[in-house]
């Protein structure tokens, strides 16, 4: 069957899944450097690659600056289908069209005409009853969620389409099955965090449910016993089969080993098969209790015999396969591994020998071309479709279940497994990379890596940092390094790119003898020094290398420095722990030989950029441990370093108030005034080596930043006005320097907008909102999405402060357009944009308050509102106060288009805001209780006040914000007057004067109206 669309998956598209060099046809013939020719040497990089060269922009951002993602659209691209032809597929499966759930038959319904024709002949009224025939059974497909079975996410989607297009089930339902704890539990969405229940509440005895289990059987899932307990158990109430993807020369290697016979099902209602095996050896006699399960291939054939197998009421016998599963407290043969390679006893070689001795020729061809490529699912395929398009999910499916392969982790201290864009990543077991690499060619390598970098164009697009790109033109001795844009994109892109480098680069000229020639040092330092200035990684690798090799022959100090430099940038450039590790040792072996500001400087920034690393990953306890000693390596250097104003001790005092700035907002315990101050006192001692007006505007830069922490911190305006000063004075000096244009100047100006913002004097600054504007544009300019849509969420907030204190309409109004720029800048995956989200959704309800006429904002605050809270999790501190504000904007929508469905949404919604602990909870309670009495005065159901009255009680006693308990006691009081009579009203209102009291604001409308309400009640008689 010809590709077709399918929905894209929640993840990078595929690049390429239908629209890749070699679908279809034999791969490309390597390129030069190919099986068996040698490798073209590369030329000198200093003679041959002149000035004038295009610089390769790769890590533009600065140490501790966070990563940025292109971002993206999902589109529909063509997708290969699962099976050879879905029209077969179908007609296999309309047998369940003549499912019955008993033998005889159930009861009909009156045929009106016969029975009028039977009273006109025989004077008597008995009805006559037609039999029913339609659909009765539904069907439920039990996906396994085990990593392994991300190959087959076409074939469960194509099956759910056939089972619903063939119109034999009620309905088609999937859940997910993964472990959980000694049991199993479903999901109705694949996610990890997705709300779980127990599978057994999936499993009906009433036989109306046909469960088709699609497994591998050979993931987690199937560790212990409780899946073949809970196939035992579902065997008994109703038709049930696992459908195996694999190939069935691989069925014995699984946790469920099935093997021939026949299935017999007897006459009468359903009821578990009797199965007779081929050969009468295989169930166990110690489980006399255990039953036979049908195991299905893939295939149209199998799904049919399940089929005829199930309809068949008068009984019938066919061949087909079964595994014996026991019940509660039996084991069965899959208690145990299920592949051979999953010993950890074993060593990589071992590893690879024991896959190789079991796989097929093009599963272990495959395996060595995806040692060249990041294990991603996406990129797997592209790779396997391009160099073996020949094969299926079923080769794929033997890398992944080789015991070579494992799924990379997630986040430390978190058991979630790794994953991108909802892709999950694998990572081949210490080792086996290289093994695998040393068993491709030069011209393969190559090749694989062209098609890793046709996938990052088009999976993160052509800003994005193309690193199998830059590989390949190395590899293949290009001369000219690849345009490739700034963005980041995932780790492994970089690492397997370097490793494969490492493998076949071919060594520069000077390397080639047996010792470094004289010169490799000083053309080492040459090689950094323009990589510093280009960004060239073609001069990084080679700097790296000739600094090495100077190294191991006259080691020095500052040759030693040089080389933690050249190893550090690397690392950060490609990735690889071991890279950072080297870098470490040659800073500490500079320092030891020489003890200068130059060699202490190169040890602190190595020291930061592990320790920022460990911050990302979520290791805090390492990060304070690894600022605490770059901050004392920094100390000491500028204690000791002799000379005035240099650069070496203006990079180490910056480097020395990054650190304290950080450590002050990562440290145990809350942020420490204390570092801060201390990177004041430091930075401003450097300020004082420079004349007046002469201070260098990074060094002011960083010290407005320092005080705009403190006075984040303090609340005294003193501190932002220093920080405005210096930061104005950056500003200035940053202006007139071209390359810090799109670098420092943008944080400059947005850092500048905040210390003029400050309150109580500068909030909603038209000097503010101007000095944003530029940053955007800036930041527009240098093509960092990113970097735009904070600018313009700042100049966003700015103008919704300058509405709020001069009730300024077109303020708002630009505040909202500024927010919807931001919101198309941020890829709509991340947490950014579901902040982005609410800020506007949250706008657009305020404009639909202050623009009554304009219908449209309260539909549109809805919109975004529910989008917010649709991806925002229940245990999300933040949820209570987005579900107020879509309930808010729900009433809101009622009230100027007068639907009744908004009301029930928004009492649902408010509902669960009321969860909240905090005052969301009694605000919530609050405005639960005005929805509730809308209904009941839209429906006239008197339910509705007496939960409006609930409500409000709730309020009033669950805050201790004495405001919300006076409403909500004035509002209970309106309720209780057409519900419990005049009495009970007037003891709520009075409930509610004594709060105004208290809070001496009964001159407000607010207290009027309790008091005017007071006063009618005690006048009645």
């Amino acid at each position: 069957m010809a590709g077709r669309p399918h929905p894209p998956r929640p993840g990078p598209p595929p690049g390429g899944a239908g629209d890749t060099p070699g679908t279809g046809t034999p791969p490309a013939a390597p390129p030069s450097g190919g099986a068996g020719s040698a490798v073209p040497p590369v030329r000198d990089p200093v003679t041959e690659a002149g000035p004038g060269r295009a610089a390769v922009d790769l890590l533009p951002v600065r140490e501790g600056v966070a990563a940025r993602t292109a971002p993206r659209q999902d589109i529909a691209v063509p997708s290969a289908s699962a099976f050879p032809a879905l029209l077969p597929l179908q007609r296999a499966l309309r047998p369940f069209r003549r499912y019955r759930l008993s033998a005889v038959p159930g009861p009909g319904e009156v045929d009106e005409t016969a029975t009028a024709d039977r009273a006109a002949d025989c004077g008597l009224v008995w009805p006559v009853l037609r039999p029913v025939h339609g659909r009765e059974a539904d069907l439920q497909l039990l996906v396994d969620s085990s990593p392994s079975m991300t190959v087959w996410e076409q074939m469960v989607h194509e099956l759910r389409e056939v089972c619903e297009w063939v119109g034999a089930f009620r309905s088609v339902t999937v859940r997910h099955l993964r472990p959980d704890g000694t049991g199993v539990a479903a999901s109705a969405l694949p996610h990890l965090n997705a709300p779980r229940v127990p599978a057994e509440q999936l499993l009906e005895p009433g036989g109306r449910r046909v469960t088709l289990v699609v497994s591998d059987c050979a993931g987690p899932l199937w560790q212990g016993s409780a899946m073949r307990e809970l196939l035992h158990r579902g065997v008994r109430g109703g038709p049930l089969a696992v459908l195996q993807p694999l190939s069935q020369r691989l069925w014995a290697r699984t946790r469920l080993p099935a093997e021939p016979g026949t299935l017999r099902r007897r006459p009468g209602g359903y009821g578990p098969l009797e199965f007779t095996p081929l050969r009468r050896t295989a169930r166990d006699a110690g489980a006399p209790a255990a039953l036979p399960v049908p195991v299905l291939a893939a295939s149209p054939g199998a799904l049919s015999t399940w089929a005829r197998l199930v309809t068949g009421n008068t009984g019938v016998r066919l061949r087909g396969a079964a595994a014996w599963v026991g019940g509660p407290g039996t084991t069965g043969p899959g208690a145990g591994p299920a592949r051979p390679g999953g010993s950890p006893a074993r060593d990589a070689a071992q590893l690879l020998a024991a896959f190789e001795a079991s796989a097929s020729p093009l599963g272990r061809q495959l395996a060595v071309y995806l040692s060249a490529a990041p294990l991603s699912l996406p990129v797997m395929q592209l790779v396997q479709r391009a160099m073996l398009p020949q094969t299926g999910p079923a080769e794929l499916s033997e890398v992944l279940l080789s015991g070579l392969v494992v799924q990379a982790p997630g986040p430390e201290g978190t058991e979630a497994p790794g994953a991108y864009r909802g892709e999950p990543w694998y990572e081949f077991l210490p080792g086996v990379r290289d093994l695998l690499i040393d068993r491709l060619s030069a011209g393969e390598a190559a090749l694989v890596l062209k098609h890793c970098s046709l996938y990052v164009e088009r999976a993160f697009g052509r800003s994005a940092r193309n690193f199998p790109a830059v590989a390949v033109a190395y590899l293949m001795d290009v001369g000219t390094d690849p345009e490739i844009g700034p963005d980041a994109v995932p780790e492994p892109f970089a690492r397997v790119s370097e490793r494969v480098l490492r493998r076949f680069e071919p060594e520069p000229a000077l390397l080639r003898h047996t010792s470094a020639a004289p010169g490799a040092g000083e053309l080492g330092r040459t090689l950094l020094d323009r990589y510093e200035r280009e960004r060239s990684p073609r001069d990084l690798l080679a700097a790296a290398r000739l600094l090495r090799a100077a190294a191991d022959t006259g080691p020095s100090g500052e040759l030693l420095a040089r080389l933690a430099d050249a190893l550090r940038q690397t690392w950060q450039e490609w990735g690889g722990e071991d890279v950072l590790d080297e870098a470490e040792r040659a800073a500490r072996g500079a320092l030891a030989a020489d003890r200068t500001l130059s060699t202490g400087l190169a040890l602190a920034r190595v020291l930061d950029a592990r320790a920022r690393a460990a911050l990302a990953a979520g290791r805090a306890a390492q990060a304070v441990a690894g600022l605490r000693e770059t901050a004392g390596h920094c100390r000491t250097a500028l204690e000791e370093a002799e000379g005035n104003g240099d650069e070496a001790r203006l990079a180490c005092v910056l480097l020395l108030a990054e650190a304290l700035r950080t450590l002050s907002a990562t440290a145990p315990g809350g942020p420490r005034p204390a570092l801060l101050e201390e990177a004041q006192e430091a930075l401003t001692a450097q300020a004082r080596r420079w004349p007046a007006g002469r201070v260098p505007p990074p060094l002011l830069l960083s010290r407005g930043h320092v005080l705009l922490d403190l006075a984040r911190l303090s609340g005294e305006r003193g501190f932002a006005l220093r920080a405005a000063a210096d930061l104005a004075s950056a500003v200035e000096g940053l202006r007139e320097d071209p390359d810090a244009r799109h670098d420092s100047l943008p944080t400059a100006l947005t850092g500048l907008a905040e210390a003029l913002s400050a309150p109580p004097d500068g909030q909603g600054g038209d000097e503010a909102h101007e000095l944003l504007t530029e940053a955007a544009a800036l930041a527009r300019e240098a093509a960092d999405p990113l970097a735009e849509a904070a600018c313009l969420t700042l100049a966003a907030r700015n103008r919704r402060d300058h509405h709020d204190r001069t009730g300024d309409l077109d303020a708002l109004r630009a505040a909202d357009e500024a927010f919807t720029r931001a919101r198309r800048l941020v890829p709509p995956d991340t947490h950014r944009h579901v902040d982005l989200l609410t800020e506007s959704g949250e706008l657009a309800l305020r404009r639909a308050e202050s623009e009554p006429e304009s219908t449209q904002l309260a539909a549109r605050a809805v919109q975004l509102l529910r989008e917010a809270n649709g991806r925002t999790g229940s245990d999300d501190p933040r949820a209570g106060h987005r579900r107020l504000l879509f309930g808010r904007a729900l009433r809101l929508r009622h009230e100027q288009q007068g639907g009744v469905a908004d009301l029930h949404e928004a009492a649902w919604t408010l509902t669960l805001a009321t969860r909240d602990d905090g005052g969301t909870g009694a605000q919530a309670w609050l405005e639960l209780g005005d929805v509730q009495a809308l209904l009941a005065r839209r429906t006239g159901v008197f339910h509705h006040y007496a939960q409006a009255s609930t409500a409000y009680l709730r309020a009033a006693t669950g805050t201790g914000d004495a405001l919300t308990a006076a409403r909500a006691r004035h509002r209970r009081g309106e309720v209780l007057e057409h519900t419990a009579g005049p009495a009970r009203a007037l003891e709520s209102y009075r409930l509610a004067r004594a709060l105004w009291e208290e809070l001496d604001a009964t001159d407000t409308e607010e207290a009027r109206r309790t008091m005017d309400r007071i006063a009618r009640l005690e006048a009645r008689p």
